[in-house]
């Protein structure tokens, strides 16, 4: 990994723990607050890290072509073409939308339940596409967790496998098609998820890669939020091309770490 980098990510890492720190204090006596400080964490990061011509906004619904709006979302990333007379309106057009989180300061599984019922809605905000098999798997809205830390706490407990199996419980319950499906969890303590869409041997797989510090051990230094950076860069270059040489290189410092995960498939017949 590139030694300014790592140290770059490593300071964004601290930040965003020591925050944590310092609002799990006042939790249980202002919840309401609390939440709004940890949003306001991951919004920063997202202006630090993301193309300063990116609007990052935070609380607010996606309205769809025909009128239709998702639930409250916590952060929004708008495209630089978004019209200024509507920055500040709290309802955002979807074609102007190019990605959208939910923040949690503990994670909880509860929590990864709403983010699949959410990304449901929120994915059919957007006009099915055709033409390749990129745009009838993927919406061009990139959607997921940010999360601190996680309720898993106990010495026996096995956060990431309660994680893990709690995507795939929602996944196998919840999701119908691979366009539905949320783009990432990650946890700033503990590790990232992200999906991978890909066609193999007469199928369509989707995967939940996961990428932590037990994945990563030969990679020196290894932060989830460079992961989260990685991710957000390749997604988003797919439907915002500007971004594609930086995602290249991000993706050739090695900031995101290797993963491995369990996939789903699909059959061809899902295409148009």
């Amino acid at each position: 990994m590139n030694r300014d980098l790592e140290y770059f990510l490593g300071s964004s890492e601290r930040e965003i723990r020591e925050e944590y720190i310092r609002i799990f204090k006042d939790t249980k006596d202002d919840p309401g607050t609390a939440g709004d400080e940890g949003e306001e964490n991951w919004a920063q990061i997202l202006r630090d890290w993301l193309p300063s011509n990116f609007n990052v906004r935070t609380k607010g619904r996606i309205m769809g072509y025909d009128g239709k709006k998702s639930p409250q979302v916590d952060i929004i990333v708008l495209k630089p073409e978004y019209p200024n007379k509507l920055l500040n309106k709290k309802i955002y057009l979807e074609a102007g939308v190019l990605a959208a989180f939910e923040c949690k300061n503990t994670l909880k599984s509860s929590h990864i339940n709403t983010l699949f019922e959410n990304s449901k809605i929120l994915k059919s905000l957007s006009v099915r596409r055709e033409g390749s098999p990129y745009k009838e798997l993927h919406s061009p809205i990139v959607y997921g967790l940010l999360a601190h830390s996680h309720s898993w706490k106990h010495p026996n407990s096995n956060p990431k496998e309660n994680i893990e199996s709690n995507i795939w419980f929602n996944d196998t319950n919840q999701i119908n098609h691979p366009i539905e499906v949320p783009d990432l969890v990650c946890v700033s303590d503990l590790g990232i998820w992200t999906t991978m869409k890909s066609i193999v041997q007469n199928k369509i797989s989707v995967s939940y890669m996961k990428r932590d510090i037990a994945t990563n051990s030969e990679v020196p230094n290894y932060f989830p939020i460079g992961s989260l950076i990685s991710a957000l860069y390749r997604k988003i270059s797919w439907e915002y091309r500007n971004m594609i040489s930086m995602s290249q290189y991000l993706s050739s410092s090695a900031i995101g770490g290797h993963g491995k995960g369990r996939q789903r498939d699909y059959p061809l017949s899902i295409f148009s």
